[in-house]
């Protein structure tokens, strides 16, 4: 469908059409593609026209001797070089006459898909027909300009006299010559962009392409159009001189041809796009279009994106040709439905750029996304380059910020990278080389993102991180792989998930004789991608299905990384303690958690049940936005202290008493925290506990429940795990807020004492009540702060990456050795190893 011009839109109105040439046969033609050929009463010519005389069957007249009548309006169809030439003369006619070159092609080809679009100019000439002689005859005359020489110009007319009159010739001769000036002095307009339609031909602009390619201008602004077949027929043989060769030159001419026919070729074969974007396409129809709009208008255009769809059947396969219409560097591939894995690897053979991008179509990034990292890439000669994120909750919006490269503005080493880089391969852009060189392709397994990660940065020569977050990461996706679990499509949990995928890690690095290097480095990166593959499965999964998968990582962790042994424990404290576990060497598994719980509370419940577990009980019902807090409120109102706990047997119960600070509540014989946590479910404690007595964390009241429940705790576990080992992290709320650039107190500084006064009472009651724990100092380890750009708040009772993880290695230097694991008893209750975590 074809866009009307605002002087073709007055339907009132016939013309009167100025010229009988090449720009005036396809006006006359577009117009009858818009049934408004009959409104063209005739055409006129500057000077005399004969006795008779018509064009396309209507009378031909002199302007001079044209009469205009009240319903009429003359419409200029020139090129664009006489313009100048003949438009005064028409507006003394018709002050409103109107030059249709601007409407000329959404008359013939439509409205344009896509307006002002920067494109690399070796693309363009790479989608040019090789034969189409008139680029290397432009070429051949712009060398004849610059060098003052004949013999490009004489080609150059040589080819135009083919279809115009020479007088009109040295018209555009001479419009050549002033293009070729203004472009050497000022470069291209992006204002006049080149005319293109969807599969790159050129519709008008060939002299612009030519002087993109003669000055090394990378880039050109164009208008792209529906692709027709009307362009074969206006564009024929004769008018794009498909046939012409240097036979037909004589002398220097031909050999001019023969040169610029050279110099086109090299310069169709040399171009390569900076970078190529991979994007796996499955029915993602919901939300593609964003991911494509933020590709297309990127302020860095040399890149190609390879959209890959395996096998859509939601409306994704339309979205991806229809944007490849528009933009010409996007290409569209269909293959079988094989999985994401399959996708990628069939980018990566496809791939043209000098570095790939993997975008994840549920995503977006930044207008500077390639820009940035290409940038940053080149200038340090890197092999990988990668920004930080933004982690956008996909329900309400909320955006958190995710440092990709460093802890506090501390870059990591290439080892600590590989072990707490985020692993998506969004984000990131990387050499082709180095896949290639190294024969790296995606596994056909859940997580093939990490499978490969770690590897991709060991064998980088150079790694640069920009600080910026620039990759939009939508979570909360409904029928993502990670909010349907990574199920099969007939609902089927893996159960082994992410196992498969470390498992081919360590291969490959094996295969590459990498392996020895980096073994203590994988070790560590292997438990941290697979605890935090277990933090993601907890709330999705039933209760033993997710124990099973943890017991078959425990064991898949056993077998890869001897003589290590992965000791059974429990957890007890606060939030950020959990995140100091992800770094000890021991697999950190949600499931043995119990956060924003106070011994008293778990204590109580355990004395209560008298050492068996508690049913839900009614009325108690906890619902909360967050589903990790959720679950562990309906622990404790439940008392599942002590069915997780006959469940795992523990060897170590390992806690701080950060969870102390809160006041409690008193209800049916039973303590229950005051937490954060609760604050935060629907309703508040009112709502859960309407009939509780509050207990002031600082009173003597609470001091001596504490007292209790740190008995009843230490009395159950003895029984059931004889020999347990106790480690207690001595944790206060921190003071301070900042980086190692500057901190600051925290404004309710007398507070955060307030609190930490209680704590270190606690502490101290704790010690004499067991005395054989080992204890661990965190408090002592610098730089004990809260980080200020922590994605989940920089509150108090959070630190920072640094010192969590100078904390863990204390916490790996009291923990039981193997050969110090408590020998069984016989008759001891015991799950197995493989179902002991």
């Amino acid at each position: 469908m074809t866009e009307k011009p605002r002087w073709l839109a007055e339907e009132n109105t016939c013309f009167a059409v100025f010229g009988c040439g090449y720009a005036a046969g396809l006006l006359l033609r577009g117009l009858e593609r818009a049934g408004a050929l009959g409104r063209v009463r005739c055409h006129l010519v500057s000077g005399p026209a004969e006795e008779g005389e018509t064009f396309h069957g209507r009378p031909v007249m002199s302007l001079s001797r044209y009469r205009r009548g009240e319903d009429e309006r003359i419409l200029v169809a020139v090129h664009e070089s006489s313009l100048a030439d003949v438009l005064p003369a028409v507006r003394g006619k018709d002050p409103d006459a109107v030059w249709t070159g601007p409407d000329v092609w959404k008359l013939l080809f439509g409205a344009p898909v896509r307006q002002s679009l920067r494109l690399p100019a070796g693309l363009l000439l790479q989608r040019q027909d090789p034969s189409y002689r008139w680029l290397a005859a432009r070429l051949a005359c712009a060398e004849s300009l610059a060098d003052g020489g004949e013999a490009g110009t004489e080609l150059y007319l040589a080819a135009l006299s083919r279809h115009c009159s020479a007088s009109s010739a040295e018209k555009r001769l001479a419009a050549f010559r002033r293009l070729f000036e203004s472009v050497r002095a000022d470069g291209l307009r992006e204002e006049h962009p080149i005319a293109a339609d969807s599969e790159g031909r050129i519709i008008d602009g060939l002299h612009r392409l030519t002087l993109a390619v003669y000055f090394g201008i990378p880039y050109i602004s164009c208008d792209i159009y529906p692709s027709s077949p009307e362009y074969d027929e206006v564009f024929t043989a004769r008018n794009t001189l498909a046939g012409w060769d240097a036979a037909e030159c004589s002398g220097e001419a031909g050999a001019a041809l023969l040169s610029a026919q050279e110099k086109i070729g090299a310069a169709r074969r040399a171009y390569r796009p900076a970078v190529s974007a991979i994007l796996p396409v499955y029915n993602v129809h919901d939300c593609i279009g964003k991911c494509l709009e933020s590709l297309s208008g990127q302020t860095f255009p040399d890149f190609e994106a390879l959209l890959i769809d395996d096998g859509s059947s939601d409306g994704s396969s339309e979205d991806c040709r229809a944007h490849c219409r528009g933009d010409l560097r996007f290409r569209y591939i269909r293959k079988e439905n094989g999985g994401v894995s399959s996708a990628r690897n069939r980018g990566i053979e496809e791939a043209a750029g000098e570095y790939l991008a993997f975008v994840d179509p549920d995503d977006w990034v930044d207008a500077a996304y390639f820009e940035k990292l290409y940038h940053a890439a080149k200038e340090e000669d890197a092999d990988f380059a990668e920004c930080d994120i933004w982690r956008v909750d996909g329900r309400t919006g909320r955006m958190i910020y995710r440092s990709c490269g460093s802890t506090m503005g501390v870059p990591y080493s290439k080892e600590e990278h590989m072990i707490y880089g985020p692993t998506a391969l969004y984000k990131s852009i990387s050499k082709r080389a180095l896949w290639e060189k190294n024969a790296i392709r995606l596994p056909s397994c859940s997580f093939e993102s990490p499978a490969v990660y770690a590897l991709i940065l060991a064998c980088a020569d150079k790694i640069v991180s920009v600080p910026e977050a620039l990759y939009y990461y939508r979570r909360f996706r409904p029928g993502s792989l990670i909010e349907t679990g990574y199920a099969d499509k007939a609902g089927k949990m893996d159960p082994r998930l992410g196992i498969d995928a470390m498992a081919h890690l360590l291969g490959e690095f094996r295969r590459l004789s990498l392996y020895d290097r980096y073994r203590g480095t994988l070790e560590r990166a292997v438990r941290y991608r697979l605890g935090d593959i277990l933090a993601m499965q907890f709330h999705r999964r039933g209760e033993e299905e997710f124990r099973a998968l943890a017991a078959e990582m425990a064991a898949f962790l056993e077998e890869a990384f001897p003589p290590v042994r992965e000791n059974r424990y429990l957890m007890s404290g606060g939030y950020n303690l959990s995140k100091i576990l992800t770094h000890t060497l021991h697999l950190h598994n949600p499931y043995i958690r119990f956060s924003f719980s106070s011994l008293a509370a778990i204590g109580s419940a355990a004395a209560a049940a008298g050492g068996a577990a508690r049913k839900e009980q009614p009325g108690r019902e906890v619902r909360h936005r967050n589903r990790y807090r959720e679950i562990m409120l309906r622990r404790e109102i439940n008392g599942a202290f002590t069915d997780i706990a006959e469940k795992i047997r523990p060897e170590v119960f390992v806690l701080d008493l950060t969870e102390e600070r809160f006041d409690l509540l008193y209800d049916s014989g039973r303590y229950y925290t005051a937490s954060d946590a609760l604050d935060g479910a629907e309703g508040g404690p009112d709502r859960v506990f309407p009939d509780a007595e509050r207990i002031a964390a600082g009173s003597a009241r609470a001091a001596e429940a504490f007292a209790q429940g740190v008995s009843a705790v230490l009395a159950y576990l003895r029984r059931i795990s004889p020999g347990i080992r106790v480690i207690l992290v001595e944790t206060y709320l921190s003071e301070k807020v900042g980086n190692l650039s500057g901190w600051e107190y925290y404004s309710e500084l007398d507070r955060i004492r307030r609190d930490n006064a209680v704590l270190k009472e606690r502490y101290a009651r704790f010690k004499a009540l067991c005395p054989e724990a080992a204890v661990v100092p965190a408090w002592r380890t610098e730089p004990y702060l809260t980080d200020r750009d922590y994605e989940y708040g920089a509150l108090p009772q959070h630190l920072n990456g640094i010192v969590n993880r100078r904390i863990a290695a204390e916490i790996d230097a009291v923990w039981p050795k193997p050969e110090d694991r408590p020998k069984k008893r016989a008759g001891q209750l015991c799950t197995g190893e493989r179902d002991s975590i």
